[in-house]
């Protein structure tokens, strides 16, 4: 999975998200899984270079996992950067719109109450 995101190979990321959830399947493959480096898939998608279209594909399959603000905005891997940081120092506007609104529909969807407890949680 970090391997297709790295590379921007959004086909591959279709079909092992597809088998991410299928009971059949042995060694499923998990988006959320972390690297010996700590990054996740969606980490691995928006540090790469290139292919910014590719990316953003891959990023919104990959959000559709997530949901915790805490992989998005304060996860860090062993260079303490998050998903967030590393689309912003690519220069990746349209997946930090995405993964801003991301953050923005957990934040909105939750009542004051359950948000306040998810936000200490992450």
């Amino acid at each position: 999975m970090h391997f297709a995101a790295v590379h921007a190979l959004p086909h591959a990321v279709d079909t092992l998200l597809k088998t991410s959830d299928d009971p059949n399947v042995r060694n499923t493959f998990n988006p959320l899984t972390e690297n010996k480096m700590g990054q996740t898939a969606l980490t691995r998608v928006t540090c790469g270079l290139w292919n910014e279209e590719n990316r953003l594909r891959i990023a919104s399959q990959l959000l559709f996992k997530v949901d915790s603000v805490h992989l998005l905005l304060t996860k860090l891997d062993k260079h303490d950067c998050s998903p967030l940081w590393h689309a912003c120092n690519r220069d990746y506007s349209e997946i930090v719109d995405l993964l801003l609104k991301k953050v923005y529909n957990i934040l909105h969807d939750q009542s004051d109450k359950t948000l306040r407890a998810k936000i200490e949680e992450d």
